[in-house]
């Protein structure tokens, strides 16, 4: 929608905002029950905007669940608006949104086509701490990464890490692709338990892709300036 028509989403972004200020929390809710029946593309943007640490979460059922967060309103309907037609006016044209299996785009790559993939982490599609519907097993993973690094084609993954004495899953094997930690700093929610956590990002590198680096956690501004992959070096890649 975002590409196609960002005025539609943003009219009606505007008028679920606006009718959240009438019935605060209650609208949420409201329209939450709704998006989970209809599938409304802005009544997703309006749940993404005002959810909880705008952390997704949806339920076994595939409905979207996360509460509100009553501690501010979400992004005014005006700077919405510039930002979705910012964002159009860079997409349209340049882009298609696609719903299908990874898999079936990793076995269609090309050379010059370059990979950024962010699925659920390990750890957090069963058990206890259940946060998506599903998750992309470690030897799915594995095997799919394998098909990009047989056919030469780079990527960048986000999917494991720690928080505190907690670890998301298990580092990938040094041959299917380079661990690069990453510093994200204090956890959120570990904090308003009163923990001082700091979470670590595993961010995985093709062994194509420059980078520097000997394990040490880095910051992300550390990543971005003491790594060789820069604006200008994604160009080679993109």
């Amino acid at each position: 929608m975002v590409i196609d028509n960002p005025k539609d989403a943003a009219d009606q972004y505007a008028t679920l905002w606006h009718r959240e200020r009438q019935k605060p929390i209650d609208a949420y809710y409201e329209i939450r029950a709704e998006f989970n029946l209809d599938r409304n593309p802005a009544k997703l943007l309006y749940l993404l905007a005002r959810c909880v640490k705008n952390a997704v979460r949806f339920n076994p059922a595939g409905e979207f669940n996360q509460s509100p967060d009553k501690r501010r309103t979400g992004r005014r309907p005006e700077p919405m608006k510039a930002e979705l037609f910012g964002a159009h006016r860079i997409l349209a044209g340049r882009c298609q949104a696609v719903h299908r299996d990874f898999l079936s785009l990793f076995l269609s790559a090309r050379k010059g086509d370059f990979f950024y993939l962010d699925p659920p982490y390990q750890g957090t599609s069963q058990g206890r701490d259940q946060r998506y519907v599903a998750g992309v097993s470690r030897d799915r993973m594995i095997d799919a990464l394998t098909i990009l690094n047989d056919q030469r084609v780079p990527f960048i993954l986000s999917y494991d890490g720690s928080c505190g004495e907690r670890n998301y899953g298990e580092p990938l094997p040094e041959t299917v692709a380079r661990r690069i930690p990453l510093d994200a700093g204090r956890s959120s929610q570990a904090t308003l338990n009163g923990r001082d956590d700091v979470t670590i990002e595993s961010l995985y590198l093709s062994h194509g892709m420059p980078a520097s680096g000997n394990g040490t956690p880095l910051s992300l501004e550390d990543f971005a300036t003491q790594t060789a992959y820069s604006p200008n070096a994604v160009s080679q890649y993109s």
